[in-house]
């Protein structure tokens, strides 16, 4: 069977692949010249079997149509912003917490040392020490429990 003849006809758009530090701006032009060689492929059938050029083409529009559409370097930023403030926020409820925690632990050691910590007969009161530094706070962290 003899090799069909190819036609001859205006020279193939030819896309430019070069590095463009702008993806987006790359992205556009690439859409623009591959759109171009896909119409003349499509016009004209020369060299790649029609399907294959095609597939080709159609592959590489999605990837550049899909870069196109990503996020821009200032929507990120923007987004890397409000991420960084919310982690912020978020160490400072900890550091907040944690000191609450801390405090909390204060108390209830000190309290543990008064019920706890013995002393002389007779010197003590409910069993608290009536003179100890201890035995008001006990006092008054009491009272605060029993009001709230």
């Amino acid at each position: 069977m003899p090799l069909k003849r190819l036609k001859r006809g205006a020279p193939r758009p030819t896309p430019r692949f070069a590095e463009d530090p702008d993806i987006r701006a790359y992205a556009a032009v690439a859409i623009k010249d591959l759109t171009a060689l896909k119409k003349h492929e499509e016009e004209h059938q020369i060299d790649m079997p029609h399907k294959l050029a095609t597939a080709v083409v159609e592959a590489f529009l999605h990837l550049a149509r899909r870069v196109k559409q990503s996020p821009t370097n200032e929507q990120i930023a923007q987004r890397l912003a409000r991420v960084e403030l919310s982690v912020e926020k978020t160490q400072k409820e900890v550091s907040q917490a944690s000191q609450e925690i801390n405090t909390t632990k204060s108390n209830t050691n000190r309290l543990v040392e008064a019920i706890c910590q013995p002393a002389p007969p007779g010197t003590r009161a409910n069993g608290f020490t009536k003179n100890s530094p201890s035995f008001s706070h006990v006092m008054a962290s009491l009272e605060l429990y029993m009001q709230a």
